[in-house]
């Protein structure tokens, strides 16, 4: 937009310095020669395409957020998901390596009562 006025103040011969102490814009009457204004042109055209080029970056890294968002959305849905209709199969699993443990508890149980039945049987037979 600055670039606009600056390009239209040229035509009428009119030159605007930007203080750098101040950061104020003074119009001086000045006539500009056709390499300045060239360059001014150049540098305006070089201006838009870069506006342009910034603002295409812009929009492509919010897009990567939100898909990247998205992604980790539907990554912890199926997750939560997925454990929500395999809970129930877990949960019959987990019951059935307590019964077997507790039946292994049980074999050794009787299993050593045996061995006791055993020693006391060798006791008596002697």
């Amino acid at each position: 937009m600055w670039v606009q006025f600056l390009l239209g103040a040229i035509e009428y011969g009119i030159l605007f310095l930007i203080s750098p102490k101040s950061y104020h814009l003074e119009a001086k009457s000045h006539f500009v020669s056709p390499e300045e204004r060239q360059l001014l042109i150049q540098t305006h055209r070089m201006v838009e395409e870069n506006n342009k080029l910034l603002r295409k970056m812009h929009r492509a890294a919010l897009w990567g957020r939100i898909w990247h968002m998205f992604y980790w959305l539907v990554i912890i849905g199926l997750s939560v998901s997925a454990y929500y209709f395999i809970e129930p199969y877990v949960t019959q699993i987990q019951g059935m390596y307590g019964g077997v443990k507790q039946d292994m508890e049980n074999v050794r149980g009787a299993a050593s009562q045996l061995g006791n039945i055993g020693n006391l049987l060798k006791g008596i037979g002697n």
